[in-house]
């Protein structure tokens, strides 16, 4: 997580390429500074990882035009407390969208964590996933400020962060045997076309 990431949006910046002493007598100041609350930096990424919810809550815009619900908040919770979940909801639940969060902050909160999304086809994978993050950038844009690239194609889906975290989508098939990532979701799992038989063959997560 990057604090440059998190300054006031309407703060101005100049375009000039000429570097004064002042400006850098401002820098070293400013590493300073940020030195000296290094200490209570770590703690505040500590707390988070426990109440990510807490740090949506931070990040809102004024005037935002979604509120976490309750069982958001507990979803979020356990997706960062918890190896394994799972969740079995009614459609217009917010499930996909909640867990996406859950895996985008996972991203910012553990620096070169590597993520995946799954579904019974990648296209599926790919549009859920592609929906929801662009949702999650409408409703909360200083999270965008943490991805260096992204790649959405009809079939693919890719964000590099800028502390070397990635989330991509995978296929269920015999073709993704090898991948590896640290951790991920499943999306439509009881789905007739999912093959389970494949997804439990597959072993995409590294050992813990």
């Amino acid at each position: 997580m990057s604090y440059n990431n998190y300054r006031h949006p309407d703060k101005k910046h100049s375009n000039l390429n000429d570097v004064s002493d002042n400006d850098l007598s401002k820098k070293e100041t400013s590493v300073s500074s940020f030195d000296t609350m290094r200490d209570d930096w770590r703690k505040f990424c500590s707390y988070y990882r426990q109440y990510p919810d807490y740090f949506i809550d931070l990040i809102s815009p004024p005037n935002s035009r979604i509120k976490l619900f309750f069982y958001q908040r507990l979803m979020l919770r356990i997706l960062f407390r918890y190896q394994q979940v799972y969740f079995t909801m009614t459609r217009g639940s917010a499930k996909s969208f909640t867990q996406i969060l859950g895996l985008y902050l996972k991203n910012i909160m553990y620096p070169g964590v590597h993520l995946f999304i799954a579904a019974p086809t990648k296209l599926q994978a790919a549009n859920i996933s592609q929906e929801n993050i662009e949702k999650i950038w409408e409703y909360f844009p200083l999270l965008k400020n943490e991805v260096k690239q992204f790649y959405f194609n009809k079939d693919s889906t890719k964000l590099v962060f800028q502390n070397g975290s990635k989330l991509d989508v995978v296929q269920v098939s015999q073709s993704a045997r090898g991948g590896r990532r640290h951790g991920g979701s499943v999306e439509e799992i009881v789905d007739e076309t999912m093959k389970k038989d494949v997804l439990n063959e597959v072993d995409y997560c590294l050992p813990s």
